[in-house]
């Protein structure tokens, strides 16, 4: 019996992964449908968006190193949906999130990357709007 159990791990182990392919991760998928839909880099005047799908965006740009939470917003008005279909803009550095530890200071030392968090808020069947999946573009300094 001590034999037996040790030797059906030998055999079974290895054909419990065949059959599956490689698949991508879902953050892996969402960064690169991010990118077609909505272009996002970094200049001197800070982050150009543009938004190349149907409907207006909701956005934010992040330091993907910042402990904070993100609340994703789910109202269709302006204050959240701040980019329109086919429009862009630029995000100055001062509403990166998590770049400065307060207003007017240095970024963080070391920081070397951001990312734009983008989704779509769109009505439900019962009359109330729900944000989409967040979309992520990385961005390296």
């Amino acid at each position: 019996m001590r034999t037996i159990i040790p030797t059906l791990l030998v055999i079974l182990l290895p054909l419990a992964g065949c059959g599956r392919g490689p698949t991508a991760a879902p953050a892996d998928v969402a960064r690169e449908s991010a990118s077609a839909d909505v272009e996002a880099s970094l200049g001197a005047g800070g982050v150009t968006l543009v938004n190349h799908t149907d409907h207006g965006i909701a956005y934010a740009v992040w330091n993907p190193h910042f402990l904070g939470l993100m609340g994703v917003c789910q109202d269709p008005g302006p204050d959240c949906v701040r980019l329109a279909a086919g429009a862009s803009v630029v995000v100055p550095e001062s509403e990166f999130h998590g770049w400065s530890p307060a207003p007017g200071t240095e970024p963080q030392p070391g920081a070397q990357a951001l990312e734009v968090r983008w989704w779509h808020v769109l009505p439900d069947d019962g009359g109330a709007y729900r944000a989409t999946e967040v979309r992520v573009i990385p961005l390296v300094l």
